[in-house]
């Protein structure tokens, strides 16, 4: 059985949190990200695209899964695991606004089931502001008697407050 940080340096940044996101839009491919946030800067993992759309749909575990396999692996490894991840220093962050999803976000989901309860938004020093969707999907807990139970707008305002509390605005 693997180790929990088991091949990590010590001298490199523990997991803190994570929320479930996708990067929705109508004239590009939407992309799902596990957002992990660390004590240095938060990383946005890829676990699919489109294709994978029906995966996750299907079954309510495999974005938790691929969240509690990733999380006990190097940042560095995560990074260079796909193209598409990416991370952002928190050094870099202006601000962060968590706010609830209307019912345009609501509607622009392709995918009722990855319909967001929220939207995260960063704006970086320098750089283009990101956007993402917090997904309504499940999030792996065992002391829920499923082992699962759904993540919440709260859950996402609690990791990123614990770490950026001065960074944060929260719109519930």
């Amino acid at each position: 059985m693997k180790k929990k940080n088991e091949g990590r340096n010590l001298s490199e940044e523990e997991i803190e949190g994570y929320i479930l996101a996708s990067k929705v839009s109508v004239w590009k491919r939407n992309i799902h990200y596990i957002l992990f946030f660390t004590s240095k800067r938060m990383i946005a993992a890829k676990v699919g695209g489109q294709r994978e759309e029906l995966t996750l749909i299907a079954d309510a575990f495999a974005f938790a899964r691929k969240a509690e396999e990733l999380k006990d692996i190097s940042t560095e490894s995560i990074l260079r695991a796909d193209i598409d991840n990416f991370e952002i220093p928190y050094s870099d962050v202006i601000n962060i606004e968590i706010k609830k999803a209307g019912w345009k976000e609501r509607l622009m989901s392709n995918v009722p089931a990855l319909s967001p309860i929220g939207i995260l938004r960063m704006t970086i020093k320098g750089k283009e502001e990101q956007k993402f969707y917090i997904t309504r999907t499940e999030r792996m807990d065992p002391s829920w008697p499923s082992g699962l139970r759904p993540q919440g707008l709260e859950d996402c305002i609690k990791i990123v407050n614990s770490i950026l509390p001065d960074k944060l605005s929260a719109k519930g």
